[in-house]
């Protein structure tokens, strides 16, 4: 293991001694994003809105051996639901670090190389910094904020806990390593749990998964995952009763935390095209809910199914049309936590209530307009049933709209 972190370190050293030349290489690929969202809701506390810009300068380039891939982030706004969000948080392009509002966030810095194995294997093998959602929890149809759906636990399944750093960005380092054969994929990753390589020792995650890509549908995305993942090392424990055990509840949120208690969980994820124009996706998660969330959100069972359509007008090819149901759950011991007004990892009570708990229940559509091909506007609406987990609050609307912009 220690072999591994310093091989990593090693690497990183080297991609940061390279950025001058990278710069400067004519075999670069350049390329960004730029996405504003601004969205209102029916919570008192928030129907003034709110809007968040998220901001990325990808750059790659192809080396003798393999390539390297830098993205650069910037984003700022805390979102619409910052103050009282719910089970699944409606704005998954929150990525702000509070400590560090004004300053650019290195997102992604890995290496990619592949090799032809023998017997048709092909295997391809990422190192450095990005995210274990790049190649876990994947579905084409609900995957990205920016020009998708919005609401979180439908980008990635509400019950994945996935390991990243503790400033909200996602991402964190680590290595993946695919082999594929014919229309099969076998998955492996491990990545430290807060983005310190220096504590990937004591708290990190691992990550197997398994993957099918029928073939004979062109450039349609058919795709079928289950994977399962063990978060190692850095979790306290509920009891029956639902009191949280921590050995140091002021660090619970640190790296420094002393908690060692682990966390599994598996996740399914269906993706299928009836049509060039129409595809279907659905999700299943389930984690083990007597522990506590660290990195995502506070849901241990989550379940969505949804529908896409590309170009529901003949005259407008580039336009899609979504439709999603996302149900979260807490369940177990977790749940009893909360019944009794537990303060989260993300330092809020739910103030549920005991007797008073329902699964939450999330609707989401939307309408992209193509304005060309590099500009997009699109209208988003999300209702929420039994909000945050609690039969007696009222639903919940929220209205967004989005401007998305890439080169």
């Amino acid at each position: 293991m220690s072999f591994l972190i310093g091989a990593m370190k090693l690497i990183f050293f080297l991609f940061i001694l390279n950025c001058t030349s990278l710069m400067a290489a004519k075999e670069l690929t350049l390329g960004g994003q730029m996405t504003i969202i601004y969205q209102t809701s029916s919570i008192s506390e928030h129907t003034s809105g709110a809007a968040t810009f998220s901001g990325d300068l990808f750059i790659s380039r192809e080396l003798e051996q393999g390539s390297i891939f830098l993205d650069l982030q910037y984003a700022r706004g805390a979102g619409v639901d910052a103050a009282q969000f719910g089970g699944a948080m409606v704005n998954n392009d929150v990525m702000q670090d509070p400590e560090h509002p004004e300053q650019p966030y290195l997102a992604k810095l890995f290496y990619e190389r592949k090799f032809s194995l023998k017997k048709e294997h092909d295997l391809t093998l990422h190192i450095g910094k990005f995210g274990v959602n790049d190649y876990f929890d994947l579905s084409p149809y609900a995957d990205d904020q920016t020009i998708l759906f919005l609401n979180q636990a439908i980008n990635n399944s509400g019950a994945f806990d996935y390991a990243q750093d503790l400033k909200g960005h996602g991402y964190t380092y680590g290595w993946h390593a695919e082999d594929q054969y014919k229309e099969w994929s076998i998955d492996l990753g491990h990545f430290s749990a807060n983005g310190d390589l220096d504590q990937i020792n004591n708290q990190f995650s691992l990550l197997y998964g398994l993957k099918w890509r029928p073939k004979g549908k062109g450039e349609l995305h058919d795709l079928f995952q289950v994977f399962a993942f063990i978060n190692k090392g850095e979790y306290g424990s509920f009891d029956h009763q639902g009191d949280f055990l921590t050995s140091d509840k002021e660090r619970i949120n640190t790296k420094e935390n002393k908690d060692r208690n682990d966390k599994k969980g598996v996740i399914v994820n269906l993706n299928y095209s009836l049509s060039r124009q129409v595809h279907l996706f659905a999700k299943f998660g389930q984690q083990d809910d007597n522990r506590d969330v660290r990195h995502y959100q506070d849901m241990d069972r989550s379940t969505v199914i949804g529908l896409l359509i590309d170009a529901p007008f003949k005259r407008r090819p580039l336009d899609a049309l979504g439709f999603a149901l996302e149900r979260g759950e807490l369940t177990g011991n977790h749940r009893k936590a909360h019944e009794r007004g537990y303060q989260s990892f993300f330092n809020r009570s739910s103030g549920i209530g005991s007797g008073n708990y329902k699964p939450e229940t999330v609707a989401e559509c939307f309408y992209r307009y193509q304005w060309d091909p590099h500009f997009q506007i699109s209208l988003d609406y999300q209702w929420i049933h039994h909000f945050n987990y609690d039969r007696n609050r009222a639903d919940a609307h929220f209205v967004g709209s989005r401007l998305h912009l890439d080169f």
